[in-house]
């Protein structure tokens, strides 16, 4: 079976978008179950040096560079530089057009050389540049996280009246972009029922779940094994829900934990931190901004936390770290499309009293530690390893579906 596959973000392991790294192993492991991928992936400045990697995994591929007109998020950037954001909207939508074309043209071609059995989209920000779909085969949009989900969240909990009204504008333009474009296909996936439940009530979809593949690593390592107090979050830092997440847990929960006989050590691991987050750096306080082995960290740490009060689709970093054996203190919102069982396999907070009780508690008591390490790791391999990841792909390309001649 061939398949054309179709993402926004580079698919390589070391890239430092959590996406990036889940495409990568998808494609390979299509691979091994006998499928032929192509692939059109846009890429960002600095990872041209991934792309002679990436080529050996398909059949065809075709790269297109992407630009970063935007630093923080639109509502961020319009509050800080109006007259220069309008400059820079213009820019993105000129580079929109732009890419729309590329693409366009890219997807012709290889169109054209190939009877592709399914064409596969990775995201719905896709709909910003792919207005026509012209193909044959299946389609199918892999939805990764509802672009939605997390606009209507930063609707709800903006106090600011101007700010609210920005919000409002942007739930309404995600709305009708995400679900205009899911209509699109003959198949949606998304990453958990959580998800499937949301998009459900915006039409009658044809919807799959098929959750993220985590590989599991042969070895856990002790609690006595680790740096004694560490706590660990990881994250792009250049998404403002996980800046927000690492402000929140030193401004909220690090003067709560340091209240007590011992100092804990924060680490904050991800791409491109704000001066805002750079700002954190102090002697608890740890910033090392892009990490290429993340190993070292989920073997290092005693804790991983998860403040997030902002998401969509599934963590990949809280999964990740579990299936390391790093206990993980989340928020609801963070588990809610992994769904682990509270006092088994994670520890729930969502308030600073509760994330200081739940890491102190970890951090205190071995007996609890060693529980919940083995258990998220169990939990991991038996829900999101990637054998029954690939089985859900696999039951959606077999679906028949009429070709149009």
């Amino acid at each position: 079976m061939k398949i054309l596959l179709i993402t926004p973000y580079l698919p390589h392991s070391r890239v430092t978008h959590a996406g990036g790294k889940f495409i990568y192993d998808l494609i390979a492991r299509l691979k091994e179950r006998g499928f032929q991928v192509s692939l059109i992936s846009f890429f960002e400045p600095g990872e041209s040096r991934y792309l002679d990697s990436v080529k050996p995994l398909c059949e065809a591929s075709v790269f297109l560079a992407r630009a970063m007109v935007f630093p923080k998020t639109l509502v961020e950037y319009f509050l800080e530089r109006p007259f220069l954001c309008a400059i820079k909207l213009f820019l993105f939508f000129f580079e929109s057009m732009v890419q729309k074309i590329r693409l366009t043209r890219s997807m012709d071609k290889m169109t054209r050389e190939t009877d592709f059995d399914v064409l596969q989209v990775e995201y719905s920000i896709m709909g910003l540049i792919m207005k026509k779909i012209k193909f044959n085969g299946l389609k199918v949009l892999d939805l990764q996280d509802l672009k939605v989900k997390p606009a209507v969240r930063e609707l709800s909990s903006e106090k600011n009246a101007v700010l609210r009204s920005l919000r409002g504008l942007k739930v309404r333009a995600v709305e009708k972009m995400e679900i205009s474009f899911c209509g699109k296909f003959d198949c949606l996936m998304v990453k958990s029922e959580f998800d499937r439940k949301i998009l459900n009530g915006f039409g009658d979809f044809d919807i799959k779940v098929a959750p993220l593949g985590v590989v599991v690593p042969e070895t856990r390592i002790q609690a006595g094994e680790r740096e004694e107090n560490s706590v660990l979050f990881v994250g792009a830092m250049f998404r403002d829900f996980n800046e927000n997440a690492v402000l929140y847990f030193v401004n909220e929960v690090m003067p709560r934990l340091n209240k007590g006989s011992k100092d804990v050590k924060f680490y904050i691991v991800g791409d491109r931190p704000s001066d805002r987050v750079l700002g954190l750096s102090s002697g608890s306080v740890t910033v090392t901004g892009y990490v290429e082995d993340l190993a070292r960290f989920y073997n290092r740490c005693r804790v991983f936390v998860a403040p997030l009060f902002i998401g969509g689709g599934q963590i990949f970093k809280v999964l990740e770290a579990m299936s390391f054996g790093v206990p993980v203190v989340a928020t609801s919102v963070a588990n809610e499309g992994i769904l682990a069982e509270d006092g088994r396999e994670i520890l729930i907070a969502d308030t600073p009293g509760e994330f200081c009780e739940k890491i102190t508690g970890l951090l205190e008591n071995g007996p609890l530690w060693d529980e919940i390490s083995r258990q998220a790791r169990v939990f991991v391999e038996k829900t999101y390893s990637w054998d029954r990841v690939i089985d859900r792909y696999m039951e959606v390309y077999k679906k028949p579906r009429e070709r149009t001649v």
